[in-house]
């Protein structure tokens, strides 16, 4: 069979890589201040539920929260400012502060803490199946008036959220 006539199996069909995430230009290990969202595996909301304005956490959104409260003894130089645990993904601002030799990078500070969580959930048997879905995104946080404004939308997404939620009830 000639190659204008081949005929592709599901198992045959062209292999599309992957789109990176983050800005390939970017230097992830100098000071700066960095939105990241993190999102259950399927978005199943796992972490928690809406109650009234704000999220009652399960014990795995407790076992999520514990490790992003962990990460400015882990990872030196690096300090989470803002928080919120909702159930099916996670906001934080992660803090870069000046440091000499750092390594550490904003892709191994959420891969530890998602890799970490992971593992004390399953453990526990929470979850039987994956709790994250691959990857996160991030967006760079460039002033001071960006700042406040993604800390605001990160405070007010539990609200947000339950308002949203039941409003299409």
């Amino acid at each position: 069979m000639s190659g204008r006539h081949l005929r592709y199996s599901i198992a045959m069909r062209p292999f599309h890589p992957r789109i990176p995430l983050r800005r390939r230009s970017y230097d992830y290990t100098q000071p700066g201040s960095y939105f990241v969202t993190m999102v259950t595996y399927e978005r199943r909301p796992i972490l928690g539920a809406l109650i009234g304005s704000g999220v009652k956490l399960t014990p795995s959104g407790k076992v999520v929260q514990r490790y992003w409260q962990m990460v400015p003894d882990r990872f030196r130089g690096v300090s989470v400012d803002t928080l919120a645990v909702m159930p099916d993904h996670v906001h934080a601002i992660v803090v870069f502060s000046l440091s000499e030799n750092r390594r550490d990078t904003l892709s191994k500070v959420v891969g530890w803490v998602k890799q970490r969580a992971a593992r004390e959930i399953h453990a526990a048997r929470h979850v039987h199946t994956c709790v994250w879905q691959s990857s996160f995104h991030d967006r760079i946080i460039a002033n001071a008036e960006a700042f406040t404004r993604v800390r605001r939308y990160i405070l007010a997404n539990p609200a947000r959220a339950a308002r949203h939620s039941q409003s299409a009830m």
